[in-house]
Protein backbone atom coordinates (compact mmCIF):
# COMPACT_ATOMS: atom_id res chain seq x y z
CA UNK A 1 0.00 0.00 0.00
CA UNK A 2 1.15 3.22 -0.82
CA UNK A 3 1.32 5.04 2.90
CA UNK A 4 4.30 5.25 5.22
CA UNK A 5 4.34 3.03 8.73
CA UNK A 6 6.69 4.62 10.51
CA UNK A 7 6.87 8.29 12.94
CA UNK A 8 8.21 10.54 10.22
CA UNK A 9 6.47 12.05 7.32
CA UNK A 10 7.46 10.37 4.64
CA UNK A 11 7.79 11.97 0.86
CA UNK A 12 7.80 8.72 -1.08
CA UNK A 13 4.60 7.67 0.64
CA UNK A 14 3.21 11.00 0.36
CA UNK A 15 3.63 11.00 -3.12
CA UNK A 16 2.55 7.53 -4.05
CA UNK A 17 -0.75 8.39 -1.64
CA UNK A 18 -1.10 11.05 -4.30
CA UNK A 19 -0.66 9.11 -7.17
CA UNK A 20 -3.20 7.11 -5.25
CA UNK A 21 -5.54 9.84 -4.88
CA UNK A 22 -5.18 10.84 -8.27
CA UNK A 23 -6.12 8.05 -10.54
CA UNK A 24 -9.55 8.45 -8.79
CA UNK A 25 -9.58 11.94 -11.16
CA UNK A 26 -8.04 9.72 -14.05
CA UNK A 27 -10.84 7.50 -13.61
CA UNK A 28 -13.74 9.78 -13.20
CA UNK A 29 -12.61 12.88 -15.46
CA UNK A 30 -14.16 11.80 -18.85
CA UNK A 31 -17.49 11.92 -17.19
CA UNK A 32 -17.01 15.19 -15.50
CA UNK A 33 -13.86 17.08 -17.17
CA UNK A 34 -15.60 17.73 -20.49
CA UNK A 35 -19.14 19.61 -18.40
CA UNK A 36 -17.01 21.46 -16.59
CA UNK A 37 -15.12 22.66 -19.60
CA UNK A 38 -18.74 23.79 -21.50
CA UNK A 39 -19.95 25.56 -18.21
CA UNK A 40 -16.55 27.70 -18.15
CA UNK A 41 -15.98 28.29 -21.99
CA UNK A 42 -14.03 31.53 -21.33
CA UNK A 43 -10.94 29.09 -19.87
CA UNK A 44 -10.21 26.55 -22.60
CA UNK A 45 -6.21 26.69 -21.75
CA UNK A 46 -6.70 25.89 -18.19
CA UNK A 47 -9.27 22.77 -19.51
CA UNK A 48 -6.71 21.71 -21.79
CA UNK A 49 -4.16 21.68 -19.25
CA UNK A 50 -5.55 20.16 -16.92
CA UNK A 51 -6.34 17.39 -19.06
CA UNK A 52 -2.36 16.88 -20.06
CA UNK A 53 -2.23 16.94 -16.12
CA UNK A 54 -3.93 13.60 -15.61
CA UNK A 55 -1.07 11.75 -17.18
CA UNK A 56 2.32 13.98 -16.22
CA UNK A 57 0.87 14.77 -12.26
CA UNK A 58 2.15 10.84 -11.32
CA UNK A 59 5.20 11.11 -13.57
CA UNK A 60 6.27 13.98 -11.44
CA UNK A 61 5.06 12.27 -8.21
CA UNK A 62 6.90 9.21 -8.78
CA UNK A 63 10.25 11.18 -9.99
CA UNK A 64 10.22 13.28 -6.84
CA UNK A 65 9.51 9.91 -4.70
CA UNK A 66 12.77 8.76 -6.59
CA UNK A 67 14.72 11.38 -5.75
CA UNK A 68 14.31 11.15 -2.36
CA UNK A 69 14.79 7.98 -2.19
CA UNK A 70 18.32 8.40 -3.84
CA UNK A 71 19.31 11.29 -1.37
CA UNK A 72 18.38 9.14 1.32
CA UNK A 73 20.35 5.97 -0.35
CA UNK A 74 23.63 8.05 -1.15
CA UNK A 75 23.48 9.86 2.44
CA UNK A 76 22.92 6.30 3.85
CA UNK A 77 20.40 7.00 5.93
CA UNK A 78 19.29 4.83 8.05
CA UNK A 79 16.21 6.18 8.88
CA UNK A 80 14.50 5.16 6.06
CA UNK A 81 13.48 1.73 6.20
CA UNK A 82 14.13 1.28 2.53
CA UNK A 83 17.65 2.27 2.93
CA UNK A 84 18.18 0.02 5.73
CA UNK A 85 16.44 -2.83 4.24
CA UNK A 86 19.22 -2.66 1.24
CA UNK A 87 21.77 -2.97 3.65
CA UNK A 88 25.69 -3.21 1.85
CA UNK A 89 26.89 -0.05 3.44
CA UNK A 90 30.73 -0.54 1.73
CA UNK A 91 28.97 -0.15 -1.60
CA UNK A 92 30.52 3.29 -3.47
CA UNK A 93 28.00 6.27 -3.74
CA UNK A 94 27.54 6.43 -7.35
CA UNK A 95 26.46 2.79 -7.32
CA UNK A 96 24.24 3.29 -4.47
CA UNK A 97 22.91 6.75 -6.01
CA UNK A 98 22.02 4.75 -9.99
CA UNK A 99 20.99 0.92 -8.27
CA UNK A 100 19.64 0.92 -4.75
CA UNK A 101 16.26 3.40 -5.36
CA UNK A 102 15.19 0.79 -7.89
CA UNK A 103 16.78 -2.39 -6.87
CA UNK A 104 15.86 -3.34 -2.93
CA UNK A 105 13.75 -5.54 -1.94
CA UNK A 106 10.14 -4.53 -2.55
CA UNK A 107 11.01 -1.88 -4.73
CA UNK A 108 10.61 -4.08 -8.04
CA UNK A 109 7.08 -2.64 -8.56
CA UNK A 110 8.11 1.02 -7.67
CA UNK A 111 10.86 0.74 -10.23
CA UNK A 112 7.83 -0.52 -12.52
CA UNK A 113 5.60 2.91 -11.38
CA UNK A 114 8.12 4.85 -12.22
CA UNK A 115 8.86 3.71 -15.98
CA UNK A 116 5.19 3.31 -16.70
CA UNK A 117 4.18 6.65 -15.69
CA UNK A 118 7.24 7.92 -17.73
CA UNK A 119 6.30 5.73 -20.47
CA UNK A 120 3.15 6.83 -20.68
CA UNK A 121 4.05 10.79 -20.97
CA UNK A 122 6.42 9.60 -23.48
CA UNK A 123 3.82 7.83 -25.87
CA UNK A 124 1.52 10.53 -25.60
CA UNK A 125 3.86 13.28 -26.76
CA UNK A 126 5.65 11.18 -29.24
CA UNK A 127 2.19 9.73 -30.77
CA UNK A 128 -0.10 12.92 -30.23
CA UNK A 129 -2.39 12.56 -27.30
CA UNK A 130 -6.04 12.50 -27.70
CA UNK A 131 -7.76 14.81 -25.66
CA UNK A 132 -11.64 15.15 -24.19
CA UNK A 133 -12.14 18.13 -25.64
CA UNK A 134 -11.96 16.27 -29.21
CA UNK A 135 -15.07 17.21 -31.05
CA UNK A 136 -13.54 15.74 -34.63
CA UNK A 137 -12.22 11.90 -35.13
CA UNK A 138 -12.37 9.48 -32.12
CA UNK A 139 -9.68 11.40 -30.22
CA UNK A 140 -12.17 11.91 -27.30
CA UNK A 141 -13.25 8.48 -27.31
CA UNK A 142 -9.66 7.23 -27.00
CA UNK A 143 -8.31 9.39 -24.36
CA UNK A 144 -11.65 8.48 -22.25
CA UNK A 145 -9.95 4.74 -22.44
CA UNK A 146 -6.99 5.66 -21.70
CA UNK A 147 -7.74 7.11 -18.18
CA UNK A 148 -10.36 5.17 -17.48
CA UNK A 149 -7.72 1.94 -17.83
CA UNK A 150 -4.98 4.01 -15.62
CA UNK A 151 -7.37 4.67 -13.34
CA UNK A 152 -8.15 1.13 -13.20
CA UNK A 153 -4.35 0.15 -12.70
CA UNK A 154 -2.96 2.55 -10.87
CA UNK A 155 -4.20 1.45 -7.48
CA UNK A 156 -3.64 -2.17 -8.20
CA UNK A 157 -0.29 -1.28 -8.88
CA UNK A 158 0.06 0.59 -5.14
CA UNK A 159 -1.76 -1.53 -3.51
CA UNK A 160 -1.21 -5.17 -4.41
CA UNK A 161 2.43 -4.94 -4.88
CA UNK A 162 3.62 -2.05 -2.93
CA UNK A 163 3.85 -3.24 0.71
CA UNK A 164 2.95 -0.93 3.83
CA UNK A 165 6.21 -0.48 5.08
CA UNK A 166 8.57 -0.25 2.41
CA UNK A 167 9.01 3.63 2.37
CA UNK A 168 8.46 4.07 6.10
CA UNK A 169 10.87 6.96 7.08
CA UNK A 170 11.21 6.53 11.50
CA UNK A 171 13.08 9.29 13.48
CA UNK A 172 15.61 6.16 14.88
CA UNK A 173 18.22 4.94 12.92
CA UNK A 174 16.78 0.93 11.38
CA UNK A 175 18.95 -1.87 11.84
CA UNK A 176 20.20 -2.97 8.52
CA UNK A 177 18.19 -6.35 7.72
CA UNK A 178 17.81 -7.11 4.10
CA UNK A 179 19.64 -7.71 0.27
CA UNK A 180 19.07 -6.95 -2.67
CA UNK A 181 17.14 -8.91 -5.52
CA UNK A 182 18.00 -9.96 -8.95
CA UNK A 183 18.67 -7.76 -11.41
CA UNK A 184 16.88 -10.18 -14.10
CA UNK A 185 13.72 -9.33 -12.03
CA UNK A 186 14.25 -5.24 -11.88
CA UNK A 187 14.80 -5.85 -16.14
CA UNK A 188 12.01 -7.97 -16.46
CA UNK A 189 9.82 -5.93 -13.91
CA UNK A 190 11.04 -2.82 -15.72
CA UNK A 191 10.30 -3.69 -19.25
CA UNK A 192 6.56 -5.21 -18.98
CA UNK A 193 6.15 -1.90 -16.77
CA UNK A 194 7.26 -0.19 -20.34
CA UNK A 195 5.19 -2.44 -22.10
CA UNK A 196 1.68 -2.02 -20.38
CA UNK A 197 2.07 2.19 -21.20
CA UNK A 198 2.08 1.13 -25.04
CA UNK A 199 -0.53 -1.76 -24.42
CA UNK A 200 -3.19 1.11 -22.68
CA UNK A 201 -1.81 3.43 -25.37
CA UNK A 202 -3.04 0.72 -28.33
CA UNK A 203 -5.97 -0.60 -26.28
CA UNK A 204 -7.25 2.86 -25.63
CA UNK A 205 -7.40 3.61 -29.62
CA UNK A 206 -8.19 -0.21 -30.35
CA UNK A 207 -11.63 -0.10 -27.87
CA UNK A 208 -12.27 2.94 -29.93
CA UNK A 209 -12.02 1.33 -33.34
CA UNK A 210 -14.07 -1.83 -31.85
CA UNK A 211 -17.37 0.73 -31.90
CA UNK A 212 -17.71 0.68 -35.14
CA UNK A 213 -15.94 -2.58 -36.36
CA UNK A 214 -13.01 -4.43 -36.10
CA UNK A 215 -9.64 -2.56 -35.22
CA UNK A 216 -5.99 -3.60 -35.58
CA UNK A 217 -5.52 -5.53 -31.97
CA UNK A 218 -1.89 -6.60 -33.14
CA UNK A 219 -0.19 -3.88 -31.18
CA UNK A 220 -2.85 -4.83 -27.94
CA UNK A 221 -2.45 -8.42 -28.08
CA UNK A 222 1.86 -8.17 -28.68
CA UNK A 223 2.25 -5.57 -25.83
CA UNK A 224 -0.25 -7.45 -23.37
CA UNK A 225 1.12 -11.08 -24.08
CA UNK A 226 4.82 -9.98 -23.73
CA UNK A 227 4.23 -7.87 -20.44
CA UNK A 228 2.68 -10.62 -19.02
CA UNK A 229 4.85 -12.80 -19.71
CA UNK A 230 7.67 -10.77 -18.48
CA UNK A 231 5.64 -9.91 -15.67
CA UNK A 232 5.01 -13.62 -14.67
CA UNK A 233 8.66 -14.84 -14.65
CA UNK A 234 9.47 -11.38 -12.74
CA UNK A 235 7.22 -12.15 -10.23
CA UNK A 236 8.78 -16.24 -9.90
CA UNK A 237 10.44 -17.16 -6.35
CA UNK A 238 13.99 -16.88 -7.81
CA UNK A 239 15.91 -19.99 -8.16
CA UNK A 240 19.58 -21.03 -6.56
CA UNK A 241 21.62 -22.94 -8.84
CA UNK A 242 20.80 -26.18 -9.72
CA UNK A 243 17.32 -26.64 -8.10
CA UNK A 244 14.88 -26.79 -10.41
CA UNK A 245 11.31 -24.78 -10.78
CA UNK A 246 9.27 -25.79 -8.16
CA UNK A 247 5.69 -27.35 -8.88
CA UNK A 248 2.96 -24.74 -9.60
CA UNK A 249 1.06 -25.91 -6.42
CA UNK A 250 4.10 -25.65 -4.23
CA UNK A 251 4.04 -21.25 -5.50
CA UNK A 252 0.30 -21.30 -4.44
CA UNK A 253 0.70 -23.01 -1.41
CA UNK A 254 4.05 -21.04 -0.07
CA UNK A 255 1.99 -18.16 -0.95
CA UNK A 256 2.96 -15.76 -3.78
CA UNK A 257 0.96 -13.75 -4.13
CA UNK A 258 2.55 -11.30 -6.79
CA UNK A 259 2.40 -14.20 -9.09
CA UNK A 260 -1.36 -14.65 -8.36
CA UNK A 261 -1.99 -11.00 -8.94
CA UNK A 262 -0.15 -10.90 -12.48
CA UNK A 263 -2.10 -14.17 -13.38
CA UNK A 264 -4.94 -12.21 -12.66
CA UNK A 265 -4.37 -9.03 -15.11
CA UNK A 266 -3.43 -11.34 -17.92
CA UNK A 267 -7.70 -12.02 -18.13
CA UNK A 268 -7.56 -8.00 -18.56
CA UNK A 269 -4.14 -7.85 -20.86
CA UNK A 270 -5.00 -10.20 -23.26
CA UNK A 271 -8.26 -11.75 -22.65
CA UNK A 272 -10.20 -8.41 -22.91
CA UNK A 273 -9.05 -7.37 -25.71
CA UNK A 274 -9.23 -10.82 -27.52
CA UNK A 275 -13.53 -10.64 -26.67
CA UNK A 276 -13.61 -6.87 -28.04
CA UNK A 277 -12.12 -8.41 -31.57
CA UNK A 278 -14.19 -11.50 -31.45
CA UNK A 279 -17.26 -9.31 -30.63
CA UNK A 280 -16.50 -7.41 -33.80
CA UNK A 281 -15.86 -10.27 -36.21
CA UNK A 282 -18.67 -12.14 -35.21
CA UNK A 283 -20.80 -9.31 -35.49
CA UNK A 284 -19.77 -8.21 -39.19
CA UNK A 285 -19.68 -12.25 -40.48
CA UNK A 286 -23.07 -12.95 -38.83
CA UNK A 287 -25.11 -10.20 -38.20
CA UNK A 288 -27.98 -9.30 -35.91
CA UNK A 289 -30.19 -13.00 -34.73
CA UNK A 290 -33.57 -12.66 -35.60
CA UNK A 291 -34.84 -13.94 -32.67
CA UNK A 292 -34.25 -15.79 -29.69
CA UNK A 293 -31.40 -12.93 -28.49
CA UNK A 294 -31.69 -13.81 -24.47
CA UNK A 295 -30.89 -17.68 -25.33
CA UNK A 296 -27.43 -15.77 -26.02
CA UNK A 297 -27.39 -14.09 -23.21
CA UNK A 298 -28.16 -16.51 -21.25
CA UNK A 299 -25.47 -19.10 -22.71
CA UNK A 300 -22.76 -15.93 -22.28
CA UNK A 301 -23.69 -15.88 -18.36
CA UNK A 302 -24.04 -19.32 -18.25
CA UNK A 303 -20.57 -20.83 -20.11
CA UNK A 304 -18.81 -18.09 -18.72
CA UNK A 305 -19.85 -18.77 -14.57
CA UNK A 306 -19.65 -22.67 -14.72
CA UNK A 307 -16.00 -22.52 -16.66
CA UNK A 308 -14.97 -20.10 -14.44
CA UNK A 309 -16.20 -22.73 -11.47
CA UNK A 310 -14.55 -25.47 -13.40
CA UNK A 311 -11.10 -23.73 -13.27
CA UNK A 312 -11.14 -22.80 -9.69
CA UNK A 313 -12.05 -26.38 -8.84
CA UNK A 314 -9.64 -28.06 -11.01
CA UNK A 315 -6.60 -25.77 -9.57
CA UNK A 316 -7.75 -25.75 -6.21
CA UNK A 317 -7.94 -29.30 -6.02
CA UNK A 318 -4.00 -29.72 -6.23
CA UNK A 319 -3.20 -28.19 -3.27
CA UNK A 320 -2.20 -29.16 -0.09
CA UNK A 321 -4.59 -26.97 1.89
CA UNK A 322 -7.61 -28.48 -0.20
CA UNK A 323 -9.04 -31.41 1.07
CA UNK A 324 -10.57 -33.32 -2.05
CA UNK A 325 -12.82 -32.85 -5.03
CA UNK A 326 -15.82 -31.70 -2.98
CA UNK A 327 -13.92 -29.42 -0.87
CA UNK A 328 -12.39 -28.19 -4.23
CA UNK A 329 -15.90 -27.38 -5.62
CA UNK A 330 -16.97 -26.10 -2.69
CA UNK A 331 -14.36 -23.18 -2.73
CA UNK A 332 -14.53 -22.49 -5.91
CA UNK A 333 -18.01 -21.74 -5.66
CA UNK A 334 -17.25 -19.35 -2.65
CA UNK A 335 -14.29 -17.91 -4.69
CA UNK A 336 -16.74 -17.23 -7.62
CA UNK A 337 -19.61 -15.86 -5.84
CA UNK A 338 -17.62 -12.07 -5.93
CA UNK A 339 -16.62 -12.07 -8.85
CA UNK A 340 -20.35 -13.16 -10.64
CA UNK A 341 -21.77 -10.22 -8.45
CA UNK A 342 -19.36 -8.08 -10.11
CA UNK A 343 -19.85 -9.39 -13.60
CA UNK A 344 -23.69 -9.14 -13.00
CA UNK A 345 -23.29 -5.71 -11.90
CA UNK A 346 -21.48 -4.89 -15.44
CA UNK A 347 -24.46 -6.01 -16.94
CA UNK A 348 -25.76 -2.50 -15.64
CA UNK A 349 -23.49 -0.06 -17.45
CA UNK A 350 -25.96 -0.26 -20.70
CA UNK A 351 -28.13 1.45 -18.22
CA UNK A 352 -25.47 4.62 -17.91
CA UNK A 353 -25.01 5.25 -21.66
CA UNK A 354 -22.18 2.73 -22.15
CA UNK A 355 -24.24 0.96 -24.92
CA UNK A 356 -22.71 1.54 -27.83
CA UNK A 357 -21.40 -2.11 -28.65
CA UNK A 358 -22.68 -5.50 -29.92
CA UNK A 359 -24.27 -7.17 -26.89
CA UNK A 360 -23.97 -4.64 -24.58
CA UNK A 361 -24.88 -6.54 -21.24
CA UNK A 362 -22.37 -9.37 -22.31
CA UNK A 363 -19.82 -6.70 -22.89
CA UNK A 364 -20.76 -5.12 -19.35
CA UNK A 365 -20.25 -8.72 -17.52
CA UNK A 366 -17.30 -9.56 -18.88
CA UNK A 367 -15.89 -6.38 -18.25
CA UNK A 368 -17.26 -6.36 -14.73
CA UNK A 369 -15.50 -9.60 -14.00
CA UNK A 370 -12.27 -8.86 -15.70
CA UNK A 371 -11.55 -5.50 -13.96
CA UNK A 372 -12.62 -6.84 -10.70
CA UNK A 373 -10.71 -10.14 -10.86
CA UNK A 374 -7.54 -8.38 -9.70
CA UNK A 375 -8.72 -6.33 -6.97
CA UNK A 376 -10.64 -9.16 -5.51
CA UNK A 377 -7.66 -11.77 -5.80
CA UNK A 378 -5.92 -8.86 -3.70
CA UNK A 379 -8.41 -9.54 -0.95
CA UNK A 380 -8.32 -13.59 -1.48
CA UNK A 381 -5.00 -14.51 -3.96
CA UNK A 382 -6.93 -18.04 -4.98
CA UNK A 383 -9.52 -16.19 -6.71
CA UNK A 384 -6.84 -15.93 -9.66
CA UNK A 385 -7.06 -19.48 -10.20
CA UNK A 386 -10.54 -18.61 -11.96
CA UNK A 387 -8.69 -16.38 -14.22
CA UNK A 388 -8.17 -19.46 -16.76
CA UNK A 389 -11.88 -20.21 -17.06
CA UNK A 390 -12.53 -16.68 -17.48
CA UNK A 391 -10.29 -16.38 -19.88
CA UNK A 392 -11.55 -19.39 -22.17
CA UNK A 393 -15.06 -18.19 -21.78
CA UNK A 394 -14.43 -14.72 -22.93
CA UNK A 395 -12.14 -15.48 -25.63
CA UNK A 396 -15.21 -17.68 -27.00
CA UNK A 397 -18.60 -16.40 -25.98
CA UNK A 398 -19.42 -13.85 -28.42
CA UNK A 399 -19.48 -16.91 -30.83
CA UNK A 400 -21.05 -19.56 -28.61
CA UNK A 401 -23.70 -17.16 -27.72
CA UNK A 402 -24.64 -16.79 -31.72
CA UNK A 403 -25.78 -20.85 -31.55
CA UNK A 404 -28.65 -20.80 -29.68
CA UNK A 405 -30.36 -17.47 -31.39
CA UNK A 406 -32.73 -17.53 -33.94
CA UNK A 407 -30.66 -17.24 -37.36
CA UNK A 408 -31.66 -18.70 -40.40
CA UNK A 409 -28.10 -18.68 -42.67
CA UNK A 410 -26.17 -20.41 -39.49
CA UNK A 411 -26.49 -24.29 -40.41
CA UNK A 412 -27.18 -26.74 -37.23
CA UNK A 413 -23.66 -28.58 -38.20
CA UNK A 414 -21.78 -25.85 -37.79
CA UNK A 415 -23.47 -24.58 -34.72
CA UNK A 416 -22.54 -28.16 -33.39
CA UNK A 417 -19.01 -28.33 -34.43
CA UNK A 418 -17.94 -24.84 -33.21
CA UNK A 419 -19.30 -25.81 -29.78
CA UNK A 420 -18.25 -29.37 -29.50
CA UNK A 421 -14.56 -27.86 -30.71
CA UNK A 422 -14.47 -24.68 -28.33
CA UNK A 423 -16.06 -26.92 -25.32
CA UNK A 424 -14.11 -29.95 -25.20
CA UNK A 425 -10.79 -27.81 -26.07
CA UNK A 426 -11.45 -25.83 -22.91
CA UNK A 427 -12.47 -28.57 -20.66
CA UNK A 428 -8.64 -29.95 -22.53
CA UNK A 429 -6.90 -26.99 -21.13
CA UNK A 430 -8.29 -26.78 -17.67
CA UNK A 431 -7.33 -30.56 -17.35
CA UNK A 432 -4.29 -29.47 -18.81
CA UNK A 433 -3.22 -26.86 -16.14
CA UNK A 434 -4.76 -29.40 -13.45
CA UNK A 435 -1.98 -31.29 -14.44
CA UNK A 436 0.32 -28.42 -14.58
CA UNK A 437 0.73 -27.78 -11.53
CA UNK A 438 2.82 -30.75 -11.30
CA UNK A 439 4.78 -30.92 -14.40
CA UNK A 440 5.50 -27.81 -16.43
CA UNK A 441 5.07 -29.49 -19.54
CA UNK A 442 1.10 -29.93 -18.79
CA UNK A 443 1.52 -26.03 -18.05
CA UNK A 444 2.22 -25.03 -21.36
CA UNK A 445 -0.23 -27.66 -22.69
CA UNK A 446 -2.56 -25.96 -21.11
CA UNK A 447 -2.23 -21.89 -22.19
CA UNK A 448 -1.24 -23.64 -25.74
CA UNK A 449 -4.90 -25.32 -25.92
CA UNK A 450 -6.53 -22.03 -24.20
CA UNK A 451 -4.50 -20.12 -27.15
CA UNK A 452 -5.51 -22.53 -30.13
CA UNK A 453 -9.25 -21.98 -28.81
CA UNK A 454 -9.36 -18.39 -28.93
CA UNK A 455 -7.62 -18.40 -32.26
CA UNK A 456 -10.39 -21.36 -33.74
CA UNK A 457 -12.83 -18.94 -32.27
CA UNK A 458 -11.65 -16.25 -34.33
CA UNK A 459 -11.00 -17.97 -37.94
CA UNK A 460 -14.91 -19.87 -37.63
CA UNK A 461 -15.65 -16.33 -38.44
CA UNK A 462 -14.36 -14.29 -41.15
CA UNK A 463 -15.97 -11.06 -42.25
CA UNK A 464 -17.63 -11.84 -45.07
CA UNK A 465 -18.06 -8.29 -47.82
CA UNK A 466 -22.24 -9.54 -48.02
CA UNK A 467 -22.17 -9.49 -44.29
CA UNK A 468 -24.87 -7.43 -43.01
CA UNK A 469 -27.27 -6.70 -40.14
CA UNK A 470 -29.60 -9.74 -40.73
CA UNK A 471 -33.04 -9.49 -39.19
CA UNK A 472 -34.40 -7.23 -36.15
CA UNK A 473 -33.49 -6.87 -32.74
CA UNK A 474 -36.03 -8.37 -30.13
Amino acid sequence: MAVGGGDVNSVPALCLTLVLLWSLLQWTAPWWLPGLAKRYPESPDQMRWFDRALTLVPALLLIIAALDLSRAHLAYDLTYSHVAAYGESDLPSWKRLLVTPFYSEGSLWFSAAVVFSVAQVCLEGRNGRGSLFDVDGDGAGSRQQTLRWNGWLWPIILLGFISSDVFAVHSEPQTVTGGAVGYSAVLFTCAGALLLAVWINALGRFSQSTLTGEGGQRSVLVSGGIASALLLTAALPERTAGMDWAAGAEHIALGVPGLLLVTSLVVAFIGYPLFLSLLARVHAARGQASGRRFLGLARTFGHTLVFCWLSGTFLLEPLPSVSGWHSAIWEAFTLLLPLALFGLLGTLLPLTGLDARQRPEAWGFNLGMALSLPFLTMHEPLTALLAPGLFAAMTTTPLLATHPEGRVDLPRQTRAIESVVIITTSVAALIALHMGLESTKWLFAGILLLTSQALFAHMACRPTPEASAVGEEE
